[in-house]
């Protein structure tokens, strides 16, 4: 199994133990993706663009944050980035 598809994976697994409501098909078409995870979160409870984008940017931290890079050792600023790339699209 390649890197991406095991990343997807994983991002789903906690994604829906994070979100249990989520269906299955909902998790699947989310496959991981931040912008389908806030659009899924706006539509599935109702909550506003501004509350979804935080919803995910504390799950993101919560969960990857603190990961290393395991071939570089540096500690990813990943859930910072998707944050901006959130709100300023």
């Amino acid at each position: 199994m390649d890197g991406k598809k095991f990343e997807s994976t994983e991002i789903s697994q906690k994604i829906l133990q994070h979100w249990d409501d989520f269906t299955l098909e909902e998790i699947d078409w989310i496959s991981g993706d931040p912008r389908k995870l806030q659009e899924a979160l706006v539509q599935k409870f109702g909550v506003s663009e501004d509350e979804a984008a935080r919803q995910v940017f504390d799950f993101w931290n919560q969960h990857f944050e603190n990961k290393s890079d395991a071939q570089t050792g540096d500690s990813s600023h990943l859930g910072l980035m998707l944050f901006i790339c959130i709100v300023v699209l």
